[in-house]
């Protein structure tokens, strides 16, 4: 009987893990590079220090967001903030510390190879 009790609440547990990655990867909308107008990034709280992304920094961002990996849920206080404008009129801000990013909610997603600090830098 206490075996039954463990397996099944270890396959719960399971189907909990797996839920939560799909609910992150649900979570992301993709941006379309083509529909990118421009790029911006400031220092959260420090709006005035920020700087518009070159062209080829918005590709490379577009490109990594979308094949970010996904953590799940996370707190973090957010260093960055990033905006992208789209040729619509459309303007979507993500939050982002060196190497993560969350846009609207707190499913955070992970850039490879600290790109956001990098980026950050190049521009200082």
């Amino acid at each position: 009987m206490k075996k039954l009790i463990l397996h099944t609440a270890l396959a719960f547990i399971a189907v909990l893990c797996a839920s939560a990655l799909s609910e992150a990867t649900q979570e992301r909308r993709v941006i379309d590079f083509e529909s990118v107008q421009c790029g911006e990034m400031a220092h959260n709280g420090k709006e005035d220090e920020g700087f518009r992304l070159s062209n080829s920094q918005a590709q490379e961002l577009t490109k990594r967001w979308n094949q970010a990996r996904p953590i799940g849920l996370c707190k973090f206080f957010a260093k960055y903030i990033i905006i992208v404008h789209g040729k619509n009129g459309e303007t979507r801000t993500f939050r982002a510390t060196e190497n993560t990013m969350k846009e609207g909610n707190d499913y955070c997603f992970v850039l490879e190879d600290r790109y956001i600090e990098t980026v950050w830098k190049l521009n200082q």
